[in-house]
Parts: C-alpha cells; structure tokens; sequence
C-alpha cells in the first residue's frame, strides 16, 4: 500500500517456511540510492527494527536484512550494494 508521503506498508500475514531478503531497489537510477534518508521500520515475531538508508556505499541496492523462518533469526546487513544478495 502507498501513502501520499510516499511510504509503502508490506504487510505479511502468513510467513512461509524459507529465507526472506529485505532490500531496497533504486529502480529510476535518478540519483543515489546511499544518503536519501530513506527508512523502514519492520517487526518479525515480538522483535522490532528500524533502519535509516545508510549515506555511503555504492550500487543501486539498500540491502537491509535477510529473515530466515526456518531458524526464526534475523541477520542484519544495512549496505548500500550492487546486488541485494
């Protein structure tokens, strides 16, 4: 869902078995992806995180985390990057 601010809300009801990897695309290419301030807030289980674009790093990719439901962890990546994994 989008707002009028241009915030997006993904919601998942049902997470299915697997690792899920939570990154950013910089699809237009208009200008940088690092240092636009950008933010996601994101809850898995009973953790909560939240994330500010970082202002260095090259690539068109904000690569924010990897959630593996099989081991109910969360690893934290937080990089600007080429690829997103």
């Amino acid at each position: 869902m989008s707002n009028r601010n241009g915030s997006e809300t993904i919601k998942v009801v049902r997470w299915i078995k697997g690792k899920y990897h939570l990154a950013v695309h910089n699809y237009s290419g208009d200008s940088y992806i690092a240092g636009c301030c950008a933010k996601i807030k994101f809850i898995y289980g009973q953790q909560k995180w939240q994330f500010q674009c970082p202002d260095v790093g090259t690539g068109k990719w904000w690569s924010v985390s990897v959630i593996d439901t099989n081991l109910n962890e969360v690893d934290i990546i937080n990089k600007i990057i080429d690829q997103p994994w």
